[in-house]
C-alpha cells in the first residue's frame, strides 16, 4: 500500500513501517517522525478530516479519512496510521475515539454578554452513525 496520507515524508516513513493486524483485523503502521501536529493540519490530502479532542495539542492530533477507512494519530512524535478492515470496523473505531477522547469545542464564538461553544458533530464522522447518543460524547 502507498499514499496514506498524501504526505510524501510521511508517506515514506509508512512504507518502510512494519504492518501488523490488530485484534479487530485492522492493518496498522506505526514509525517516529520528529515534528508537530500542524504539519497534518495544513497538509493531509482532502480526505482527512481532524477529529477534535480535549487533548488537541502541538504533540497530539488525531484525523481521520471516511473515505478510505483510515485513522492517523500524532502522539509525541508516534505515528500510527490505521486502514480498517470494512465500515463496520472503521465505524467502531470512531466508537472507540469517542468513548475515550472527551469532545473540545471546535471553535468559541465571543459577543458582549455571551460565549458559545461549537462542537464536531461526532456522528457525521461515522460511515453508519449510531443510533445511540455514544457518538455525542
Amino acid at each position: 500500500m502507498s499514499g496514506f496520507t498524501g504526505l510524501p515524508q510521511v508517506d515514506a516513513l509508512l512504507e518502510k513501517a512494519e504492518e501488523t493486524i490488530n485484534e479487530q483485523g485492522h492493518r496498522t503502521r506505526k514509525a517516529f517522525l520528529d515534528a508537530d501536529r500542524y504539519l497534518f493540519d495544513f497538509n493531509l490530502d482532502g480526505e482527512w478530516e481532524q477529529f477534535d479532542t480535549e487533548d488537541d495539542a502541538a504533540y497530539f492530533g488525531v484525523w481521520l479519512n471516511k473515505a478510505k477507512l483510515r485513522t492517523l494519530a500524532y502522539i509525541e512524535g508516534d505515528l500510527i496510521f490505521t486502514q480498517c478492515v470494512d465500515a463496520a470496523g472503521y465505524d467502531a473505531k470512531i466508537s472507540a475515539l469517542c468513548a475515550f477522547h472527551q469532545a473540545a469545542p471546535a471553535f468559541v464564538g465571543i459577543k458582549p454578554a455571551s460565549v458559545t461553544k461549537y462542537y464536531q458533530d461526532r456522528s457525521a464522522l461515522y460511515i453508519n452513525p449510531p443510533a445511540s447518543s455514544e457518538s455525542e460524547s
